[in-house]
């Protein structure tokens, strides 16, 4: 399984669009190594290039070999093999790095947003109260918080 988030962007005029001559057979087929490839990673579909493969393909995908020859090749251009024999679908490897970009994007902010929430936290415990009771401090903390978000 990917380390990666378990869905993946699914845009569906893209879809459309991309399988409108494919048959009905084809699209199942296409959609089923799309996730599996997204499950199991990048070069988890080996290319069907020697009888061994193919049955791991037809393994993966729910077919037989003969349906495997008569479907196979109206998807076939739908992916590419890379140097070291696996299958890769080059819109689906772009929408995983989007993905991983983002979340690495959103984990910087989180880690910088949280460090200094953590250390006005930290400050306004310190601080005398010189109101007592909980909704004193409270209100201190809302605004001790607010006038540091202020530009």
């Amino acid at each position: 399984m990917s380390k990666s988030t378990p869905s993946f962007a699914f845009y569906p005029q893209d879809w459309l669009v991309g399988t409108a001559r494919l048959s009905l057979r084809a699209r199942g087929l296409l959609i089923t190594l799309l996730a599996q490839s997204w499950c199991q990673g990048a070069a988890a579909l080996p290319a069907p290039d020697t009888p061994a493969h193919i049955t791991e393909l037809c393994r993966l995908t729910g077919l037989t070999r003969a349906e495997w020859r008569r479907i196979w090749p109206e998807v076939a251009d739908k992916f590419q093999t890379r140097a070291d024999g696996r299958l890769v679908n080059a819109k689906l490897e772009a929408i995983r790095e989007r993905g991983e970009e983002y979340r690495a994007q959103q984990a910087a902010a989180s880690a910088k947003g949280g460090a200094a929430t953590k250390a006005i936290w930290q400050q306004i415990r310190r601080t005398p109260r010189p109101t007592g009771g909980k909704l004193g401090r409270m209100k201190e903390a809302h605004d001790e918080f607010a006038k540091r978000r202020r530009p």
